[in-house]
């Protein structure tokens, strides 16, 4: 009884410090300054940059192994089945697409496969105000199937 104690302390304290370290891992990030009216979880200090691609914004956000960009274009329909469904269609049409991994309501991981080496990306489609975000890997990073789900969970709206 004398060390069950102590024992049961020991594992509640670093029970408490995982959960505490996996909370804070990722902080706020609005992206309002950027034009984008939406706030993401994001490593704390990480880079953002802005620029333009014909009529479309792009924001990448990078620290780390943590590669997100966010592409925003002018919406064709509100319909979100719609916009998933054609990106969907656009992804697995790709020349290297191997599968879908995990697929969601908003969005989807997928797996590309060159030379029997396994790349993850991600598409998170959001509609807001006629404009659709699409947040996916930084188009010159390489991420793991962890990370991939992980930034996925980071930017849900």
């Amino acid at each position: 009884m004398r060390i069950l104690i102590p024992l049961i302390t020991i594992i509640l304290s670093i029970s408490a410090c995982q959960q505490s370290a996996s909370k804070t891992e990722y902080q706020p990030l609005d992206l309002l300054e950027y034009g984008i009216p939406i706030t993401i979880n994001a490593p704390d200090s990480a880079k953002v940059r802005k620029s333009k691609i014909g009529d479309w914004d792009d924001v990448t956000i990078k620290k780390d192994n943590y590669s997100l960009q966010i592409f925003v274009r002018d919406a064709e329909t509100s319909n979100m089945s719609k916009i998933i469904a054609d990106e969907l269609s656009l992804v697995k049409s790709e020349r290297f697409f191997s599968k879908i991994v995990s697929e969601e309501e908003k969005g989807f991981i997928y797996e590309t496969s060159v030379d029997s080496i396994p790349f993850y990306n991600f598409k998170y489609l959001h509609y807001q105000a006629d404009k659709i975000y699409t947040f996916q890997k930084g188009l010159a990073d390489n991420i793991t199937k962890e990370e991939a789900e992980k930034i996925f969970k980071s930017v849900k709206q």
